[in-house]
């Protein structure tokens, strides 16, 4: 309706403000009434759910299967570690990828543990990350039923919550992630991270469009990338 009477997107503040005066006037006509309807930051939804649009990735698009596409016995033995309290002491644990995705391959207690912490694969540039994380993601996503996963950046993912689309995905990936927000200009804090690393609680980060807002229990992947091969303190660095 508003296009056919020749406004834009720009157009709307100025629409909505002088459907508001119609109304305390009581002379609205019927665009004025549908306007009223919306919200006054329409346009910035809008344009939110512009941005949020590549970031959401539905499964009914072709992609790979995380193992039928990949070598099944490299990928179902993925080593990984996680820290554990035994009797008070915390102790680095190894355990596989499959412990995680199967409770009969679980030797560690740690099924299902994607539910409660963020994964984060790491390593050179190059070597598949991309593609397997995109893999997982529509494997986690088909496990929670949901329709489709995320794939972006912090700062992508505040277009998604401001456009109401986070808890349509099952999954939410980072991909070359790193501690930064706001184009790089913020950097996160303490708290942050913990909001992004700990699943089982709500987590909110600071981004452009307002929080990135990620439900709880739902995975969390971090895909991070080297410097190089002989120096991995590069990205706990920045």
């Amino acid at each position: 309706m508003c296009r056919e009477a020749g406004y834009s997107r720009d157009d709307w503040s100025r629409v909505h403000a002088n459907a508001l005066k119609a109304k305390l006037e009581r002379n609205m006509s019927v665009l004025q009434a549908a306007v009223l309807t919306y919200p006054k930051d329409m346009c910035d939804i809008l344009k939110a759910m512009d941005e949020a649009m590549p970031v959401v990735k539905k499964l009914e698009h072709p992609g790979k299967h995380f193992l039928n596409d990949f070598i099944q016995s490299e990928v179902v033995n993925l080593e990984g570690v996680h820290l554990v309290n035994r009797d008070g002491v915390y102790v680095v644990e190894r355990i596989a990828l499959k412990e995680l995705l199967w409770a009969k391959a679980d030797r560690h207690s740690v099924f299902g543990l994607y539910n409660s912490k963020t994964l984060i694969f790491n390593g050179r540039s190059f070597m598949g990350k991309t593609e397997f994380c995109n893999a997982l993601a529509r494997e986690f996503a088909t496990r929670k039923e949901k329709a489709a996963y995320g794939w972006g950046t912090i700062d992508k993912y505040g277009a998604v919550t401001r456009a109401s689309q986070m808890h349509f995905l099952g999954c939410f990936v980072f991909d070359d992630f790193s501690l930064t927000t706001r184009g790089g200009t913020h950097k996160l804090s303490t708290e942050e991270v913990k909001h992004l690393l700990y699943v089982e609680q709500r987590g909110t980060v600071h981004a452009f469009y307002g929080d990135a807002i990620f439900p709880e229990h739902i995975p969390r992947v971090w895909s991070v990338n080297f410097k190089c091969a002989k120096d991995v303190t590069h990205w706990c660095s920045s």
